[in-house]
């Protein structure tokens, strides 16, 4: 689960840290606690802390329990795995496959110390006392959207999060990556010849301090025709993959461009005309120049455009 929290409180003489499936809690009381585990809930009371945890069945279950306090302890610790509406984003890159839904008003946030909140693998505060704590690493299946979500949250780096039951406040702790993820600008190809492109793709993996060695990198290159794209130098792209714990060259060739006649029907084009603008927009080297390409007799064109017209093509 994607929730890693630290919470802390204090109540007593001496510390003990319960490991639970979602939560690390570490919290000061006298010996003792129970456990009450139901299908789809448990209730964990440790001196006069309360712990509700609440697994992904609860959600999906016909009648979906009351999530709200119980006994009279003096801290009131909720942990959830679910997607509270009107919270995640509309790019849903940074969010695991298959969560259950519960409206915010469900969670009855005003009756707990803290909700400890799971799916979302990018930090958010839902409420000053329920965040989601992320994840402490890029795993969702689109690592770059769930990246590009981070640094639109602020946030630079994976984390945990450390609630004080006492205060209220939470606090960010960051926790280096063993792996950096880059995601480097896009290289526009437009109208870029190959030795071009190898230019700019050699300043781009160069930019980041420390270049492309042993870290996660995509880099994008938009609107590159094939031609274009078999023509690089793939000797330099296998060194970087070499280089790097992953290199993702990610070519993009141009939309297709379609147009669609309105208004009456026209003069219907020859075959010559039809290749002429076919030619038009065939890729083609450097070296060769388009106009005279386009010009250059085509001796067979006059004899098919004959056949077509008898034949009332």
């Amino acid at each position: 689960m994607a929730v890693r929290s630290l919470l802390r409180a204090s109540a007593g003489a001496w510390a003990l840290a319960v490991a639970l499936p979602i939560v690390l809690v570490h919290v000061d009381f006298q010996p003792g606690f129970t456990v009450t585990a139901g299908s789809t809930q448990a209730h964990i009371v440790l001196s006069d802390l309360a712990v509700l945890a609440v697994p992904h069945q609860a959600f999906v279950a016909p009648d979906r329990p009351v999530f709200r306090p119980e006994g009279g302890q003096r801290y009131q610790l909720m942990v959830l795995h679910a997607e509270v509406e009107g919270v995640f984003p509309f790019d849903r890159s940074g969010v695991e496959y298959g969560g259950a839904t519960i409206a915010r008003r469900e969670l009855h946030l005003d009756e707990w110390t803290y909700v400890a909140l799971g799916h979302y693998h990018v930090q958010h505060e839902v409420a000053p006392n329920a965040w989601y704590a992320g994840s402490l690493d890029y795993v969702t299946p689109n690592i770059w959207g769930e990246l590009a979500d981070d640094l639109a949250h602020g946030l630079g780096q994976k984390g945990w999060l450390l609630a004080d039951l006492d205060t209220g406040t939470v606090e960010r702790r960051p926790v280096p990556l063993a792996r950096a993820v880059l995601d480097l600008e896009p290289i526009p190809a437009a109208g870029l010849s190959a030795t071009d492109l190898d230019r700019l793709i050699a300043e781009r993996v160069a930019s980041p301090p420390g270049g492309v060695r042993d870290r996660i990198v995509r880099l994008r290159v938009l609107d590159v025709p094939r031609h274009v794209a078999r023509e690089i130098d793939h000797a330099a792209i296998r060194t970087l993959k070499a280089e790097a714990l992953h290199f993702h060259l990610d070519l993009r060739r141009p939309e297709a461009e379609r147009v669609l006649g309105v208004g009456s029907p026209g003069r219907r084009q020859t075959l010559p005309e039809l290749v002429a603008a076919y030619l038009a927009r065939w890729p083609l080297p450097a070296d060769v120049d388009r106009d005279t390409f386009v010009r250059t007799p085509k001796p067979s064109l006059g004899w098919l455009g004959g056949v077509a017209r008898r034949n009332g093509l």
